[in-house]
């Protein structure tokens, strides 16, 4: 499958990288994965991101758009990433190694299921907010 020149972080990857993102992008995209962020996953803070309710933000939206408005996340690629690791289909080591090679920084301070990122706490990193890029 030829990568997406629609993200610059898709075309360099290798491709053992791009198709798992393709197959973590395929996961994610069901009505049960968008429930799952908005009822357990976002903070109220993260909600507020939005107008409307919740059902007409659920359905206005695709995952990767939730996950980019409500935590910022710079990519579609980097989304992808931390929307499974925050419902539970990636470790911690393995989303770490996907960001790394996406290029993305790791963020300081909590993840995202709020515990604490003790390896960029110790480092004093900042990183940018997370999200990847593949044509939906």
């Amino acid at each position: 499958m030829a990568k997406s020149p629609a993200s610059n972080d898709t075309l360099e990857l290798p491709d053992a990288v791009y198709e798992e993102l393709q197959r973590l992008r395929d996961l994610i995209r069901s009505d049960t994965v968008k429930r799952e962020l908005w009822g357990n996953r976002f903070t109220a803070a993260d909600r507020r991101k939005f107008s409307g309710p919740e059902k007409e933000v659920l359905k206005q939206h695709h995952t990767i758009e939730l996950w980019h408005i409500a935590r910022s996340t710079p990519t579609p690629n980097q989304c992808i990433v931390e929307v499974a690791y925050a419902v539970g289909l990636l470790n911690n080591s393995r989303r770490d190694s996907l960001l790394d090679a996406l290029g993305a920084k790791p963020r300081a301070g909590k993840t995202s299921l709020g515990k604490i990122d003790t390896a960029s706490s110790r480092t004093g990193l900042t990183a940018l907010p997370l999200s990847r890029l593949l044509i939906l």
